[in-house]
């Protein structure tokens, strides 16, 4: 493997333990929340970020790599899902909702990062996609959030 290859080996197992973090919590996330809705969509969420990861890792062992199987344990707290612990406890769904929105922003970082590194012309549209698809999911957050704001309905 060259170098460039093992640069984007590395990459994408940045990019896996993000999603693997993301997928846990967001797991986390649906079994602590009351509301139907929010289950719902956090156990999508959950299951969109796994098969992210497991696209990665496809792409990694396309590459002669050996992929990344879990996702961080001392990096989750830079990535805003330990927090989700302590709104977790608690119950409340707006805290739940900020802290996911915050795990978020931080997997979009980590796109953006790797977006920033030469990955090759067919794994760069693959990575490119999967940020869409997690802004999307931040927006979603973002409007969800305003839905307790509004007091539209209750955990």
């Amino acid at each position: 493997m060259n170098d460039q290859q093992q640069n984007t080996v590395s990459v994408l197992n940045s990019l896996i333990e993000t999603n693997e973090d993301g997928h846990k919590g967001f797991l986390q996330a649906s079994e602590h929340v009351n509301t139907p809705e929010l289950k719902s969509t956090f156990n999508s969420f959950a299951t969109r970020r796994a098969n992210f990861a497991a696209e990665l890792r496809d792409q990694v062992r396309t590459l002669g790599g050996t992929p990344s199987e879990e996702g961080t344990t001392a990096g989750s707290v830079h990535r805003g899902w330990i927090s989700l612990k302590e709104a977790l406890s608690t119950q409340d769904a707006e805290a739940v909702l900020e802290e996911c929105e915050r795990g978020e922003e931080h997997a979009l970082e980590q796109y953006r990062d790797a977006l920033e590194s030469e990955l090759p012309a067919n794994i760069r549209p693959v990575v490119e996609r999967q940020m869409s698809t997690i802004r999307e999911a931040k927006s979603e957050i973002s409007q969800l959030e305003e839905k307790f704001d509004d007091n539209t309905w209750s955990s």
